[in-house]
Formats: structure tokens, sequence, C-alpha cells
């Protein structure tokens, strides 16, 4: 297990005033993860400045210890911390910049700290680095397997709408999720195994999404039906973590490719809305005057038909096509990740963008109802 990125142990700071020895920190110990936010809060003259002088080796303690990153710091001459400082000191200089007044809410204190972490990117991601990136797209036999690590749950864009769940951290073991969304083919054969529910045949739009192409993804299916698919086929439903870290790998983007939607000439990254001439006109939410591209496709597209659309991890469709059925990593309830082939606006496809009630409808969110916008896939 590695060392922890802050690490204090017993530190005792005085400072000599004339004949008075000033106590500004009696033994203080204190461990930060990396890849960890901690506030530290207190009274004026309590230290929490002389602690994060400290911290970001702009001082040494009296006593005890401090290791940054597992390197001793406390014996340190000036020297050897200024150039620590620059090297490794700079998560701790960026925290001492962010202080909040006693009087802030609740709720200025989420937006402050969005803002605060969206500044700074790349020091979230130094602190949970683990790998993800283009060698570990070997997706094999439609499966992707995925690293254990962390991961940001929350919407980390800018243009986050309001009330978007604020960025947190969790942590997944090692898993294997499937490379597309289940298609119409796999959920028949389970359907004639006598494992899973038959579609509502009665629903004319979700027949008219498939046409009878069953290499195309398979919406209308309730969560339960879902569920019932994963286990016949020696899965489950992935959490809301795995389906992010599958999607984002430790990095914080607002999509599963990057932070850019698109740029003159970028190649095609997903199945999303359409405009009235090229999608189904009573389900076209573009503009015809809106300069959002075309896809080719009036409603679903075959699995995996954008390239540059995959994930850190190479999984396709994390944003497009449809949306995904997953489960709550807090409390086991249905969620729904991802967006549509419906959705035709930049802020409609933030992979931190989640459906829980009451924005789904109750008997969708008991698991019994289905959608022609949301399908699924499993993990092992």
């Amino acid at each position: 297990m590695s060392a922890p990125l802050i690490e204090i142990r017993g530190v005792v700071k005085t400072f000599q005033l004339e004949d008075v020895e000033v106590h500004a920190l009696r033994g203080v110990s204190l461990a930060v993860e990396r890849g960890e936010f901690v506030a530290i809060m207190g009274a004026s003259g309590s230290g929490k400045s002389t602690l994060m002088n400290i911290l970001g080796c702009l001082d040494r303690p009296t006593r005890g210890t401090y290791r940054l990153g597992g390197v001793p710091v406390s014996d340190m001459t000036p020297d050897q911390r200024a150039a620590l400082r620059n090297r490794g000191a700079r998560q701790v200089e960026a925290a001492m910049a962010f202080r909040l007044p006693m009087t802030t809410t609740a709720e200025e204190m989420v937006l402050r700290a969005r803002q605060a972490l969206l500044q700074r990117p790349e020091l979230w991601a130094d602190g949970t680095a683990d790998g993800a990136a283009a060698g570990d797209r070997a997706c094999r036999e439609r499966h992707c397997p995925v690293s254990a690590g962390q991961v940001w749950i929350g919407d980390t864009g800018v243009d986050a709408p309001p009330g978007a769940a604020a960025p947190r951290l969790y942590s997944v073991k090692a898993f294997v999720i499937d490379e597309g969304e289940a298609t119409v083919a796999a959920y028949a054969r389970c359907v004639a195994a006598g494992a899973c529910p038959e579609v509502n045949a009665a629903d004319a739009f979700c027949r008219e999404l498939v046409k009878g192409d069953a290499t195309l993804p398979q919406p209308c299916v309730s969560f339960t039906a879902a569920q019932a698919y994963c286990k016949w086929d020696g899965g489950r439903l992935p959490t809301e973590a795995e389906w992010m870290r599958a999607a984002r790998g430790h990095r914080a983007d607002v999509f599963p490719w990057g932070t850019t939607l698109e740029s003159g000439g970028d190649p095609l990254r997903g199945n999303f809305g359409e405009k009235p001439s090229s999608g189904y006109p009573n389900y076209a939410v573009v503009p015809e005057t809106a300069a959002w591209p075309a896809d080719g496709y009036r409603g679903l597209a075959p699995p995996c038909s954008f390239p540059a659309g995959r994930s850190p991890f190479g999984v396709c469709d994390l944003a497009g096509n449809l949306s995904e059925w997953v489960v709550s990593d807090a409390d086991g309830t249905v969620v729904v990740l991802g967006s549509s082939w419906l959705d035709g606006e930049r802020g409609a496809l933030h992979l931190g963008l989640r459906y829980v009630l009451p924005a789904l409808p109750p008997a969708m969110a008991q698991g019994g109802s289905s959608s022609a916008l949301i399908g699924f896939r499993c993990v092992r």
C-alpha cells in the first residue's frame, strides 16, 4: 500500500515572542491520502496558517515528523524544502489559497469547492493517477478489463447545470465490463432461454427503433429485466462508480473521450440527437438551423460505430445511443447514467448527469417499466 500523500505525527510549533513562548501547534497528527480533499477548520488564531505553512514546506515544526509523499521533510534545510516545494508541494499551495469565511453556507461551499477543483484539474489527476490510458484499451471478445482505482462521480464541467451533484471520489475494485450495450440478438437469446421477459411488443416506437435489426442495442427493457439478463449472462449490472470508472478512468473529464465535444474536422464521437430533416420528426430536439452535425442514424446505431468516442478503457457508447441502468453505490437504488440518441445539446451529454427519483417516473425507478431511451450493459 502506498504512503499517504501527507503524513504528520505529533507536530509541535512554538514561537518565542520576547519572554513569551507561543504554542501555535500542540501535537498535531494528520494523514491525507492521494486524491482526498480535507478541510482544516478553526477559529482565528487556532494554528491553521501555521499548519499550512508547514505542510507547504514554507516552515518546519519545532518537534514531530512530516512526510510528503513518503519523503521526510521535518529535518530538511530551507534549500531542500524549497526544492521539494517546487517538485511536489503544489497540492498544498493550492489548498492554502482556498479559504472560506465562517459565515459561508453549505451551498456556497459546494459551489466554491467545485470552482476550486475545476481551476486545477491536473491536481486531481495527479492525485488519482493509476495508468488508465491508451495502453489499457485491451478489449477482447467484446469485454473490456477495468483496473482497480479511484473515480470521480459527479458533473465536473464548468457548464454543469444547476443542482448537478458536486464531484465526489470513490474507489472500485478491478472488473470487466461489456464493450458495448446488450444487443437485440443477445437479449432474444435470454428470452428464448426463459431467463428474461419479453420486450413490450405493444410499444410501436420500440419496434420502430430496432426495425428488425438484431445488431442494434436493445431499448425498452426495464431495470429488473436488465438484471435478469446480466444474471443469465454470468454477470450483473454495474454500480454507478464502476460505470463511471469505465467511462472516465481516474480523470475527471466531462465526456468519455475528454473535455471537448467537437472541433471543426473532428470525427463524430457518438450517436446523438438529430434535426427533423435527419431524424424522427416527432423526436428531433435539435433545431434545423443549429450547428450540430448529423451522425447518419435516425435513431439507434450499431454498437461501437464511433471509435473516436471510446473511453480510456476502450468502452463504447457511454455517451450516446442509449442511456443505461446502473445501481447506486450508496443505497442500491435505480440510477440512469449516460446520454442517448435523443440528446442534442452539450449539457445533456455530460457524464456526471444522473437520473433518479423524482426525475425518473416511480414505476421506472422501482424497476418495473422501460424506456426507448434506456438500455444496459453488464459487468463481471
